[in-house]
């Protein structure tokens, strides 16, 4: 049983879903006036996500500036990956009193909830998002349709990525995708009660009425991490199904 206890800060549901393996990593740290958490959703390999979850929290301390962190702890990781390892996408969120700031790339999402309403604080880095389409385009990629999803095709091998921007894909990076992450700052609201990072395999299978619904009348961000994991399941997804959630209200 998962305590109910109001000093829990984090909360986190991480399955292999229909995958063969497991390729999603993660990270969470208690600062002094707030948190870090980090959520890596791998792909062809899991040694990409899984040295992102281990060499990013260094970056992380209290009275650090967090868009300084982010963008360095993004680079070093993206130069220390090899690419044989598999690569990842990217996502962080740095917490201190009522300040709140996430980085990302690739297609996770960080969600707030609160006690009536769902936010987006991110968007996915796909071909459907105009700039991120012509910048691929522009630097002389080559997009793909496989079914009904857009990929980026591979300069020579094969291969392709669903995401425009991530971390350790070093041969992408002539087909125009970047390991830059995208930053955006919010400021928590009375009524905020949880931010959640969440995969695609995740996204994908639960709406955010679904997540507001999860959410009410839970206190643990435990047992809402696990209520999440556990509804992509059942809604059908296929892919590794991770959820990170930490608390931002009583």
């Amino acid at each position: 049983m998962v305590s109910e206890k109001a000093n829990i800060l984090f909360g986190v549901a991480s399955l292999r879903g229909g995958r063969e393996f497991q390729e999603d990593s993660f990270f969470m740290l208690p600062l002094v006036g707030g948190f870090v958490c980090g959520l890596f959703d791998g792909h062809g390999g899991a040694g990409g996500s899984q040295a992102a979850a281990r060499i990013m929290p260094e970056y992380f301390s209290a009275g650090v500036n967090p868009r300084d962190a982010i963008e360095d702890s993004f680079d070093d990781v993206h130069q220390k990956i090899n690419e044989t390892a598999g690569g990842t996408t990217a996502m962080v969120v740095h917490c201190s009193g009522s300040q709140l700031t996430c980085g990302w790339v690739g297609d996770s999402r960080c969600i707030i909830i609160g006690s009536s309403t769902v936010i987006t604080l991110t968007r996915d880095h796909r071909p459907s998002n105009a700039d991120e389409r012509s910048r691929i385009k522009d630097s002389g990629g080559v997009i793909v349709l496989k079914g009904s999803t857009e990929y980026i095709a591979h300069p020579t091998n094969g291969s392709a990525l669903m995401m425009t921007r991530a971390l350790g894909d070093h041969s992408f990076e002539s087909a125009g995708i970047i390991p830059s992450p995208e930053i955006v700052n919010y400021q928590i609201r009375p009524d905020d009660r949880f931010c959640c990072l969440i995969c695609d395999g995740v996204w994908e299978s639960v709406t955010n009425d679904e997540l507001l619904q999860l959410a009410k009348g839970r206190r643990s961000p435990q047992r809402l991490a696990a209520a999440i994991a556990k509804r992509a399941i059942r809604n059908g997804s296929k892919d590794n199904v991770t959820a990170v959630v930490c608390k931002l209200a009583n």
